[in-house]
């Protein structure tokens, strides 16, 4: 009996999705335990924050920002990214000045995203430069990553949100295939270290 794996649970939620026209974000908790693996969390970071910065930007000044990001994040690795520190500390600050705009709402401050792309590169910035062992978060990235607002399901998971699950579930196997080739290769220096 075959295990299931998180890419399953993934695909699992786009169909649902296709079949019922949305589903509840926190569907997306799933990848919780997924990401407290190490490495897990500061790759999908940078994974998410690449994925944005190749979508089109709304204006001259986000455009400018999505192109140092593509810039910086171009030949990241997905398994273990090196990304320069100082130039991803600079950008998510810039970023976060970018879309620094609260608005009180009742009893709480709300910060006002008018490029949703922007915040899931900064998102994705700061849990790879400060916050990697922080799985919640992770799951913050995911469902922000993934989030489409639709008049008749609200703020959550709607059929356009079927094609970011589903490149979420790729990048779930991917890292997963990565991580039995290298333990494979560890086991078999290990054997080849006892023989010696």
């Amino acid at each position: 009996m075959t295990s299931v794996t998180l890419a399953d649970k993934l695909q699992g939620i786009s169909e649902d999705i296709r079949r019922d026209g949305h589903a509840p974000i926190r569907r997306l908790m799933v990848m919780k335990q997924w990401l407290a693996a190490p490495g897990r969390l500061a790759a999908f970071g940078i994974w998410a924050a690449a994925q944005a910065a190749t979508c089109k930007a709304k204006g001259k000044a986000a455009g400018t920002l999505l192109q140092e990001a593509r810039t910086l994040l171009a030949d990241a690795n997905m398994r273990r990214p090196r990304v320069n520190r100082a130039a991803a500390t600079r950008l998510h600050a810039r970023l976060h000045d970018f879309q620094n705009e609260f608005k009180k709402v009742q009893w709480a401050s709300v910060r006002m995203v008018h490029d949703w792309n922007l915040l899931v590169i900064e998102e994705g910035l700061a849990i790879y430069l400060w916050y990697s062992d922080m799985v919640s978060l992770g799951y913050d990235l995911a469902a922000d990553y993934c989030r489409h607002y639709d008049l008749r399901s609200g703020d959550g998971l709607s059929r356009p949100s079927t094609v970011r699950v589903t490149h979420i579930a790729a990048f779930t196997t991917a890292i997963e295939a990565m991580e039995k080739v290298r333990g494979l290769h560890a086991k078999k220096l290990k054997h080849t270290a006892a023989q010696h």
